[in-house]
């Protein structure tokens, strides 16, 4: 083995090291990366819930009152509770109060939906992220391997 092929085989070596570390170093990123989206993900998926059950929460009590409202409004006027007219109007408040609450329970299922995708996107790209380096990795030292035999 000549200088000039023991040089090269000394610069190989130090990119390969240089490579290795530089390497582990990406992955700690990307895993960071990765990290940092799934607990704002969670952070996300945990504010999604707590509104979710306010709302409930709030819905409920909003018919309540309005209920309890119409009841008292009939009762004042003489109309007894239980007459047709009474009953229809407090169907209907308990019927669009419940579809209210359905269609927000919906929009909040196709946000948590939304969020459980994203965090599988941002772990698909980690991985992506993790091959392309172990490639890039890999090229490098086989273009070293080429220099280190002089082709």
């Amino acid at each position: 083995m000549g200088a000039s092929n023991v040089g090269t085989f000394v610069d190989s070596t130090i990119g390969m090291v240089e490579g290795y570390q530089n390497r582990k170093q990406e992955k700690k990123e990307i895993q960071a990366r990765l990290d940092a989206e799934r607990q704002k993900i969670a952070l996300e998926k945990k504010k999604e819930y707590v509104q979710k059950s306010q709302y409930d929460t709030e819905q409920r009590n909003l018919l309540k009152r309005a209920l309890a409202t119409q009841r008292s409004r009939y009762g004042a006027g003489g109309t007894a509770g239980k007459s047709f007219s009474a009953k229809s109007v407090l169907k209907r408040l308990d019927g669009d109060a419940k579809r209210n609450l359905e269609n927000y329970k919906e929009l909040s299922d196709l946000r948590l939906e939304k969020l459980n995708n994203n965090l599988s996107d941002a772990e698909t790209n980690a991985l992506l992220d993790k091959k392309r380096s172990k490639l890039n990795q890999q090229v490098k030292l086989a273009k070293s391997g080429r220099k280190l035999l002089g082709n």
